[in-house]
């Protein structure tokens, strides 16, 4: 079994990482959806999927004009409990904007957009 090298450590400022992780999802095209691991490495911080996603739980997304829908799980599926409210909320959003074709929950793999690809 191989390991997994050191994650980087995070800059000091945690307000610091929540801003690029923000930064990269407002670049996220509209109908496509990148994973909380895909943002973690697009901004230089391989593994750090949770810390992106405890980012959008602190950040206000309605003022700063996050798209917080655009970011799922790896498994392209919504991160939220399927029936709840914040799960429906995303998949409107979603169908919306042309990411999912019908009441599925999981998102097509053409629709992951990741930077440079």
């Amino acid at each position: 079994m191989t390991r997994r090298p050191k994650p980087k450590p995070l800059p000091k400022s945690s307000c610091e990482f929540c801003r690029a992780v923000c930064a990269f999802i407002r670049m996220i095209p509209q109908g496509l959806v990148s994973s909380y691991g895909d943002v973690a490495k697009g901004i230089g911080y391989p593994g750090y999927a949770r810390q992106v996603a405890y980012c959008l739980k602190i950040v206000d997304s309605k003022h700063q004009n996050i798209p917080w829908h655009r970011v799922v799980r790896g498994t392209m599926r919504v991160a939220f409990p399927r029936g709840s409210t914040a799960a429906q909320r995303q998949l409107d959003l979603l169908k919306r904007e042309g990411a999912l074709d019908q009441d599925n929950w999981r998102i097509p793999p053409e629709r992951r957009w990741r930077p440079g690809r």
